[in-house]
This record gives C-alpha cells, structure tokens and sequence, in this order.
C-alpha cells in the first residue's frame, strides 16, 4: 500500500488522468486539478500497485476532491493514516466515496463534519431537448433571458440554500 504525490517530473499526472477520465462528469472539480498538475494531486495504491483513488487534498484550504470508484479495507486504512495528519475541512464528489471518506473522518479524533449538502448532477444534453422534461418528482424546464426576472428569487434561494454556509448570508448588493 502506498500514497504517491504527483509532480510534473514523475508522470503521475497523466495516469491519475487517465484514472479519472471514465468519471470525470462526477470528477470535474478533480480532473480541472490534475489538468491544471496542481500541487495537491495523491494516488492511493494497493500492495500489487493497482491504483485505487486520485484525490486532492489542499492544506491549506482542506478541501478534498475525490474519485474513488470502488472501496476495501487497504484503502480505508490508507485514508485514515493520511486523515489522522490532513484535517478536512469539505470533501467534494460523487457520494458513494464521500460517504466513505465521512466514515473514515468520523472514526478519527480529529475532525468532526459540520454539515453535509448532497448536490444532483445536470448536464445539458443538446437543444433537441424538449422544453419540459420531469425527473422523478421534478419538472425541469429550458429558460431564456426573458425569464430572468422569475428566476431571480429561485436563484437567491439556491444561494443560501445550497451553496452559503450556515452562518453566511446573501448579498443582494
């Protein structure tokens, strides 16, 4: 088992690329890092050097973006090590492995989490789309610019629902 750091000299950026290419819709804020060789990139490797999991991990900000597309008891105990010495402050992606990595957060003395927000992924598909289109309980409809001034309080909403933290508010100035 062992954790890699990547750098521009030691190739790792391009195979945590290609790690996370088949995720990247539920990756993006990860793969814009590795694009970008950012100074915060890890591999998590098992004992045959399978590569497991690509995060990033700033220490300064303490925030966590990951792409863990399968988890075991080699990985578990890598991420506890590696959080029993990098606090977190937001962990950020797909929730099957942010469920995994609260699991390992909350077992650790250290940390506590705050607030969880769980986010559903859009994408726009192409302008054949219909106008109205409902997913589940809800009914997603195509704007324009003429709609703007309806959609000005779903949007104020939104900010201060989904994406300030408790203790902020929105500024409307």
């Amino acid at each position: 088992m062992k954790i890699e750091f990547a750098t521009p000299e030691n190739g790792l950026f391009l195979e945590a690329e290609k790690f996370v290419l088949p995720n990247e819709k539920k990756c993006c804020g990860l793969m814009q890092r590795i694009l970008e060789k950012d100074k915060s990139i890890f591999l998590f490797r098992d004992n045959s050097n399978e590569l497991l999991a690509v995060i990033s991990y700033n220490i300064r900000t303490r925030i966590v973006f990951h792409c863990i597309p399968q988890t075991n008891k080699q990985l578990s105990t890598m991420f506890s090590k590696f959080f029993e010495k990098n606090h977190v402050y937001c962990i950020s992606g797909e929730l099957y492995g942010t469920d995994f990595l609260q699991g390992i957060i909350a077992g650790l003395p250290l940390d506590r989490i705050d607030e969880v927000r769980d986010y559903n992924f859009m994408e726009f598909q192409s302008d054949d789309e219909p106008i109205e289109k409902t997913i589940g309980s809800h009914v997603i409809k195509k704007c324009g610019v003429d709609d703007a001034d309806k959609l000005f309080d779903m949007h104020k909403d939104y900010v201060n629902i989904e994406v300030l933290p408790l203790s902020a508010t929105i500024n409307l100035a």
